[in-house]
């Protein structure tokens, strides 16, 4: 999105140890497209990291402007939909961070910074060992 046709034929050329979807699925108002999003993300990265702006939590998504959507729904609301987009990984929540990953890999909580709210992570895979913030 707002990157260059040749930029993205790159990116999804690729493949990663870790894929991130912020703030992406709440803007969408189709189950259907948003389990779309997920897998993508799925089928170029053995772990998700996904996070979503929760609006004003009521769970009632709304046009916001004349090309906008708010899904206005809780992180915990997304984990049926995410799992289902994802059968056979492991979907857990942590706050406000959905993890979703391949049975073989799995995240360690390294450390949480209160102030800012940032969670480190490592994940081990095979013997590699990589610090995410």
């Amino acid at each position: 999105f707002n990157r260059t046709p040749e930029h993205n034929a790159a990116v999804l050329a690729g493949s990663y140890d870790v894929a991130v979807i912020s703030n992406v699925l709440n803007v969408i108002d189709s189950r259907a497209a948003r389990g779309e999003v997920v897998q993508l993300a799925a089928q170029k990265a053995a772990a998700l990291l996904i996070t979503v702006y929760e609006g004003d939590g009521s769970g009632t998504g709304r046009q916001t402007a004349a090309d906008s959507w708010q899904e206005n729904r809780r992180t915990a609301d997304y984990m049926d939909e995410i799992a289902a987009a994802l059968p056979g990984w492991l979907v857990a929540r942590s706050g406000r961070l959905i993890t979703a990953t391949q049975k073989k890999i799995k995240f360690y909580p390294k450390s949480v910074d209160k102030l800012s709210r940032k969670c480190y992570y490592t994940i081990r895979k095979r013997q590699e060992t990589i610090l995410i913030r």
